[in-house]
């Protein structure tokens, strides 16, 4: 996954106010996490190099998980991958206590601004608190078939289409059990839902 980071003036100013998450039955949920940037890092004395940066350990509860960071002062932007960031510089690699997730920096590099687009699929999105969003996604793990149970389909980008004809049982039963295997072969999300 490639982050870009956008930075005016010296200062880093996101163009997103959070991050992209899972899409349920067609709509883009859009979930303002600021427990990322406000996370209590617990800075240790440990100090490692990674990709030629000097960078110093930190510890933080994001999400239900315990993250271990590494960051440089070499790059004083307070920034990070996913939603990681207030650190007194760059997150260079973070992971999680399981190494369940695993991010690495591997280049740094200035790109032009009309390199720098926004996917038609952030156009879609719903503001939604974190509690909302879970039940909407625990509703969508009981029931993920249930657009196509309304004779709706979805598309990529988060258009859809109401078909006149409704679909036949056997291809909605045959797709929600699809739906049920992949949900339950990757159960491991970044973060723990309760």
């Amino acid at each position: 996954t490639r982050v870009f980071i956008k930075i005016k003036g010296g200062q880093f100013k996101p163009k997103l106010p959070g991050h992209f998450d899972l899409k349920l039955g067609g709509q883009y949920h859009w979930n303002l996490h600021p427990d990322g940037k406000d996370a209590k890092w617990d800075i240790s004395a440990r100090k490692v190099k990674i990709e030629n940066y000097n960078s110093q350990e930190a510890t933080a509860t994001i999400g239900g998980r315990k993250w271990i960071v590494n960051f440089t002062t070499e790059i004083p932007f307070a920034y990070g991958p996913y939603k990681f960031g207030g650190l007194p510089g760059l997150i260079v690699s973070a992971r999680d206590e399981t190494d369940s997730y695993i991010f690495k920096i591997v280049g740094l590099e200035k790109i032009k601004e009309e390199g720098v687009f926004t996917p038609k699929i952030f156009s879609r999105t719903i503001k939604t608190s974190k509690e909302k969003y879970y039940k909407a996604f625990k509703n969508y793990k009981v029931d993920p078939a249930k657009k196509l149970k309304e004779n709706i389909i979805t598309y990529p980008d988060g258009d859809y289409m109401t078909l006149a004809k409704p679909l036949s049982s056997d291809y909605i039963k045959k797709q929600e059990n699809l739906m049920l295997k992949y949900l339950k072969d990757n159960d491991n999300y970044i973060e723990i839902i309760k």
